[in-house]
């Protein structure tokens, strides 16, 4: 019998590790998903493709502890047989296949459907797979042994392959392992799509801006005469008062310059902005930034207000101090663009003149630079850092070193030399011409150490000459291109000295006809006086004159619309020399304007409809709430493109009704909702479109040939409908629909390539939260097992424990048991011994009562007088302690039976009497306070068939729980408040009338809050200190009245009031 006990023992033993292996496998998985988690968020943490990869490589190659983790992408057009290795993690120890490409034409005709499927491969031993050669001898090109193949696709197409590799040693990967790795290659190839679809929107985003440009260049183009001058120049000093300002500024306020001298706004400006323009000119000073204001009013002298662009720049003197500010003034209303390019150019100009230095270096006696200021960066390319300590005949190219080295030596023997010119070469090998100025440098002892100089960057000199001999022919070359006229007249007489080919193909007149000529020679009079009057007008106020728009008469008779802008072209003294005159004619540009007008109307509908793909697609990225994501959808579309009702829904086939199902919509208030499901079989033909992914576009329903479709989408209130549908990884077929009620609505192909560009965000984001909620259910089971594993090992630990205690007790109980019989059966005899003993020493009292003397001195010794009379009550205490043993072993014995396995029928008062036994110490007075008297009210019980064992350990927490609780309280009472209210347990048993035992536990304690009584059952719930509880008692007595007998347990207590635990159990298991 023993055998087979202790077998089936060893089996439960091996059971319960194999539970906790078990468990304690899906606690590691658990923590991997909590990884694979982290990894996919790293991963949409960036839309660069650079980045998706290295993270992904980096996080699951120290993640799966591979020796290299490489992304692998299929050449276009290449029919899977050639790809390259677009990034990887790898340890030092293995060669490095970045850049690698790989020609495997096997691959195509053979694995690549397979990958395209989701197959994945799982390879522990190259050498024990049974691979092609051809295969072979690629894993062995990278040093492979085992191999995990993820295929990387967009939908049913195979984009590449996610490769891991382990390359010293073979190795059998894990499910858990392929699953980690199937997950990552799905979220990655998620990532790759969003990548790859946000660089084709910023392509396109870039190619409208490139637009747009070329847009403003052509205008500018056209304007670029009319912008020259147009602008406000305002100048400022400290106190934001004005020190001068332009013409246009004087004209647009109708003030002169010593009118607008210390003031620091026009008089008659309405409303008065003068603390505004306080307010941005002590910004200027304070900070020394420019300030940009885009648009503010400004009030002309006619009363007209106007709209105009400021720009406020420091002006800064020698000293770097700011001493006074620059404001450009822009009207916005016709020269928005003209300002844009204007500021550009003007930054730029500063930043190359802020930039412009010459080099300063220093040379040791061997040649040796030794130091170098940063303006070689700018002129040679170099750090000055990658120039100190090398020779300076390494920047010079070898038919120049020679003549460097001889003003070398010039200098070494205590020449300066100066405008030395030398040819350098540039860190991008471009040749650099300098300019030297140079002197040796002495120590204190006059011993020559090195050079030190200036170099000064003379390439464009050198090239000026070039440039000027190309300077004439280049103007010859722009008067002879330019599109607009260009003539010129001599201050005299006003005859004409220039004449470009475009002024004779504008006004028919050659330059032979007009050379020498004034205008009287070929206009009409009237023309020609005021064209002459003009012209000195310009003449005599030297400033320039602009005429938008004159009436000319060509040399054909016809006549057309010029824009002529004429100055007065000065010599040195600042005397007129010249007038200048450039036309163009602008009659064919009133047609342009238009159709500028109408081209940027449809840049800028693409620009918005760009705008509103972006914001879809931020929202996508930022959420993963897919309902809010189509709730926004479908706002965004109605609104933009301005229909009445825009919904979206989806294909349901997969139960008794097939139907399609609107979810969501935005409609216009007057229109009814159309929420809900609709049978697929009213929609015909054109709903089995939607399904085979096609697009609907049906600008008039009352063309369309299917009667029942029309029936259906007229109850519906449409007239025009258009509809993308998509397809979620899980198969799910569903659409965005636009619609129009009030009227028929053509759709235009740029509205459907918007539609089905959300279409295609739609998908991702449905895509992503199917992932997402997959996912997060996972994560949920798997968190639910591990609190389950926790709890479960917490209660094999703790029923380990009592059932260790258990058979300790009974143990000791057996142990003590023995030598206490044989004290209490020999008791009775010694006690009649005893007394025979006493009786025949009374009898020789009796019968001598004169003993002899050494008798008398041995009975005064012994003090037989005082022996006789406590002998007995000393054996009567000896009994008193025996029983009092035999009682506790007896309880022990009782408390013992937790590790029976099997249900018995037992008293139980037995249980309870037996743990009171345990208790008692706790029970019995002490010095800092009275006992704790234990009420026992017992009813009529008969035995119950239970776990002896378990409820005692129920017992057991439940007393030691109410001793805790207790205690606790009388240590904040004082002695009084003791002896008035001193502290008690009740225990009651009792017959349910439904045939059930009850057995109530009661104090008279603190009691507990409501909140506490909820959470009292949850395991590792204690109000204990720490160390002091482990929040499983309870626990696990809850779990054995309710699962192990059938019964309940309940707690009634509220603060002040103490508590009551009631226990309730069958007679009988019956369950």
């Amino acid at each position: 019998m023993f055998h087979e006990f202790l077998y089936q023992e060893v089996s439960n033993l091996r059971e319960k590790l194999a539970h906790l292996e078990r468990e304690m496998q899906s606690q590691t998985w658990f923590k991997k998903l909590q990884a694979l988690m982290g990894v996919i968020s790293k991963i949409r943490e960036s839309l660069e493709l650079e980045t998706i990869f290295k993270t992904t490589a980096t996080e699951v190659r120290q993640l799966l502890n591979a020796d290299r983790v490489a992304v692998y992408r299929f050449l276009p057009e290449s029919e899977f047989n050639e790809g390259e290795v677009v990034s990887e993690d790898v340890l030092t120890q293995y060669s490095p296949s970045l850049g690698a490409r790989v020609n495997d034409h096997c691959f195509g005709e053979q694995f690549a459907a397979n990958y395209a499927k989701g197959y994945v491969q799982v390879v522990s031993d190259i050498y024990k797979a049974r691979l092609s050669p051809c295969h072979l001898k690629i894993l062995k090109r990278f040093q492979i042994r085992a191999n995990l193949v993820i295929p990387l696709r967009q939908g049913q197409h195979l984009w590449g392959l996610l490769c891991i590799h382990q390359c010293g040693q073979p190795r059998n990967w894990q499910e858990d392992e392929i699953e980690f790795a199937r997950q990552v290659g799905d979220h990655l190839a998620v990532a790759i799509y969003q990548a790859e679809l946000h660089s084709q929107t910023q392509r396109q985003l870039a190619e409208i801006e490139l637009a747009q440009q070329q847009l403003r260049e052509s205008e500018q183009k056209y304007h670029q005469i009319l912008d020259s001058i147009g602008d406000m120049v305002l100048v400022k000093g400290s106190q934001s008062k004005i020190i001068w300002a332009n013409k246009a500024f004087r004209n647009y306020y109708g003030m002169s310059q010593q009118e607008l001298q210390e003031i620091i706004d026009a008089p008659f400006a309405n409303p008065d902005h003068t603390l505004q323009y306080i307010k941005d000119d002590t910004f200027v000073f304070e900070t020394g930034q420019t300030l940009e204001i885009r648009e503010e009013p400004a009030t002309r002298h006619d009363g007209e207000v106007r709209l105009f662009s400021t720009v406020k720049t420091p002006i800064r003197n020698e000293d770097d101090r700011i001493t006074m500010t620059v404001g450009i003034s822009r009207d916005m209303t016709e020269r928005k663009l003209a300002e844009e390019a204007l500021q550009a150019s003007e930054t730029k100009y500063r930043h190359l003149v802020e930039t412009s230095q010459d080099i300063i270096w220093s040379i040791d006696a061997i040649g040796r630079f030794t130091f170098l200021n940063p303006a070689v960066r700018y002129i040679y390319g170099y750090e000055p850092e990658e120039m100190l300590g090398r020779p300076f005949s390494d920047f010079a190219p070898p038919e120049q070193i020679q003549k460097d080295l001889k003003a070398f030596a010039r200098l070494l023997a205590g020449e300066s030399v100066f405008q030395h010119e030398s040819v350098q070469i540039a860190k991008d090998g471009s040749i650099k011409y300098l300019m030297f100025n140079a002197i040796a440098l002495f120590d204190e002892s006059g011993n020559l150490v090195g050079t030190t100089g200036t170099a000064t960057d003379i390439t464009d000199r050198k090239l000026a000459q070039t440039e000027l001999q190309h300077a004439q022919q280049f103007m010859e070359s722009v008067l002879n291109t330019i599109p607009v006229g260009v003539v010129a007249k001599e201050v005299a007489d006003l005859r004409f000295v220039l004449w470009n080919p475009a002024a004779e193909q504008l006004l028919s007149f050659s330059a032979a006809e007009v050379l020498g000529k004034n205008d009287y020679d070929f206009f009409p009079r009237e023309q020609a006086e005021v064209f002459t009057a003009k012209d000195r007008e310009v003449l005599a106020s030297r400033e320039i004159l602009d005429i938008p728009e004159e009436l000319i008469q060509t040399g054909e008779g016809e006549t057309r619309i010029f824009h002529t802008k004429k100055t007065a072209i000065l010599d040195r003294e600042g005397n007129p020399q010249y007038l200048l005159a450039i036309t163009e004619d602008v009659t064919d540009r009133k047609r342009g304007e238009l159709a500028l007008r109408q081209s940027e109307a449809q840049l800028r509908q693409q620009a918005d409809r760009e705008k509103l793909l972006n914001s879809l697609t931020t929202q996508i990225r930022n959420s993963l709430d897919f309902d809010s994501i189509i709730t926004v959808a479908v706002q965004e579309i109605r609104a933009f493109m301005q229909i009445d009702r825009c919904n979206f829904g989806w294909y349901i086939g997969d139960g008794e009704d097939v139907v399609w199902e609107i979810i969501q919509e935005s409609r216009s208030p007057e229109l009814p909702n159309l929420i809900g499901r609709y049978p697929a079989s009213n929609f015909e033909g054109l709903g089995e479109q939607l399904l085979r992914l096609e697009t609907l576009r049906v600008d008039d329903i009352e063309q369309v040939s299917e009667p029942v479709w029309k029936q259906t989408v007229r109850s519906m209130g449409y007239q025009s409908v258009l509809a993308i549908p998509m397809q979620a990884l899980s198969g799910v077929v569903s659409a965005v629909s636009c619609s129009h009620s009030t009227s028929v609505r053509p759709w235009t192909d740029s509205e459907v390539e918007l539609l089905q560009a959300i279409s295609v965000q739609l998908a991702i984001a449905l895509n992503q939260a199917e992932l997402y909620t997959q996912t997060r259910n996972k994560a949920q089971e798997l968190e639910q097992t591990l609190q389950q594993l926790t709890k479960t090992q917490s209660q094999l630990i703790q029923s380990e424990k009592m059932s260790s205690l258990g058979q300790l007790v009974a143990g000791v109980a057996h142990e003590i048991n023995n030598p206490v019989n044989f004290i209490y059966g020999n008791l009775a005899h010694a006690n009649e011994y005893t007394q025979d003993l006493l009786n025949l020493i009374e009898l020789y009292q009796n019968h001598y009562p004169e003993p002899v003397v050494e008798i008398q001195e041995e009975t005064e010794a012994i003090e037989l007088n005082f022996l006789v009379e406590d002998l007995p009550k000393l054996l009567s205490s000896m009994k008193v302690g025996a029983d009092r043993i035999q009682q506790i072993v007896a309880s022990l014995r009782t408390f013992s039976r937790m590790d029976e396995a099997e249900m018995k029928e037992v008293n139980i008062h037995d249980g309870i009497d037996s743990t009171l036994m345990i208790l008692q110490h706790r029970l019995k007075a002490k010095h800092n306070h009275p006992e704790i008297q234990v009420i026992k009210a017992y009813g009529k019980l008969p035995l119950v068939e239970c776990y002896a064992g378990q409820l005692n350990q129920v017992f057991m927490n439940i007393l030691s729980n109410a001793l805790d609780a207790l205690e606790e309280r009388d240590l904040r009472r004082s002695a009084d408040e003791l002896r008035e209210q001193p502290s008690h347990i009740r225990i009651r048993t009792e017959m349910s009338p439904s045939g059930k035992v009850i057995i109530r536990i009661a104090d008279n304690g603190p009691g507990m809050t409501e909140s506490v009584c909820n959470r009292l059952f949850d395991p590792f719930f204690t109000t204990k200190p720490v160390g002091k509880g482990t929040g499983m008692g309870l626990s696990i007595s809850y779990q054995i009245v309710t699962e192990r007998h059938g019964g309940s347990l309940h707690c009634n207590s509220s603060p002040g009031q103490g508590a009551e635990f009631a226990i309730e159990i069958p007679l009988k298991a019956n369950w």
